[in-house]
């Protein structure tokens, strides 16, 4: 009995947000605290002996949560055909990729078997045909961030809670006055967070957003922020007229912290 009590369907996964559509508070999909992008999954094992081993599992080596872009709905064939799931582009290096392999390597070595299919990126959304096909047919591309990594246990109707945590900064905050907080380890990411942190304001920016740019400076990173807010207001007439990265970052072990004042239209 004590053996069967020990047993859990368990998980890692890195919490995700976006600025999701309405359509998804219909009562089929995942409530937004459920939602995440899996690294490994185990399915039903001795969360016990699963505990003990992550005191010496490889941890991140970033410590500000990666941002993405969710591109397309997708089909996962190993699934319910009525699963709605979207596939996730990072946004700049692909942090998630490199720590998703360790984890598998290092579980592997543990004597975990894992499914050897190539690992998609991707946030399930929940289970719904007729969902489904309405997400499909009205997709429109979002930005993502992730951030705290979770050890999930999968609950009947689709719960998914966290039983443990390693913290990460997430990529942006929003404070008062049309200003957002920005977080990095390099002025190349906070260039890239900024540009996800205005897509949260405005979805519509995203297909004008450029993760492939390389900023020298946030004077430099501001300058092709501007041109990308320009073209995007010509095109669409998006309500932000500028983004302006301040004077007044700061440096603290390693980790950049600084502000991007927003001014919206009127």
């Amino acid at each position: 009995m004590a053996q069967a009590a020990d047993k859990k369907r368990l998980l890692f996964g890195l919490e995700a947000h976006a600025p999701w559509p309405e359509s998804l508070a219909d009562v089929k999909t995942l409530k937004a605290r459920h939602r995440h992008l899996t690294l490994v999954y185990f399915g039903d094992v001795s969360y016990k002996k699963l505990h003990d081993e992550i005191r010496y599992m490889p941890k991140p080596d970033f410590r500000v949560g990666p941002v993405a872009i969710s591109d397309s709905s997708l089909s996962l064939s190993n699934r319910s055909p009525d699963m709605i799931a979207w596939h996730v582009d990072p946004f700049g290096s692909d942090l998630i990729n490199d720590y998703q392999y360790e984890l598998v390597e290092y579980f592997t070595e543990k004597g975990y078997d894992f499914d050897k299919k190539k690992y998609v990126k991707h946030i399930t959304l929940g289970k719904s045909s007729l969902l489904k096909k309405e997400m499909k047919k009205s997709f429109k591309p979002l930005p993502l961030y992730f951030s705290n990594l979770h050890l999930y246990e999968s609950l009947k109707g689709d719960q998914y809670e966290p039983i443990w945590t390693y913290d990460l900064l997430p990529p942006f905050e929003e404070g008062k006055g049309g200003q957002f907080i920005l977080y990095g380890e390099s002025f190349q990411q906070i260039f890239l967070n900024a540009q996800i942190a205005l897509a949260f304001k405005c979805p519509e920016l995203v297909p004008f957003l450029d993760p492939s740019y390389q900023v020298r400076n946030l004077h430099d990173g501001g300058i092709r922020l501007t041109t990308l807010l320009n073209q995007a207001y010509r095109a669409l007439k998006i309500p932000i007229e500028k983004a302006t990265f301040l004077d007044s970052g700061k440096q603290d072990k390693g980790i950049l912290s600084w502000p991007l004042q927003v001014k919206y239209s009127s």
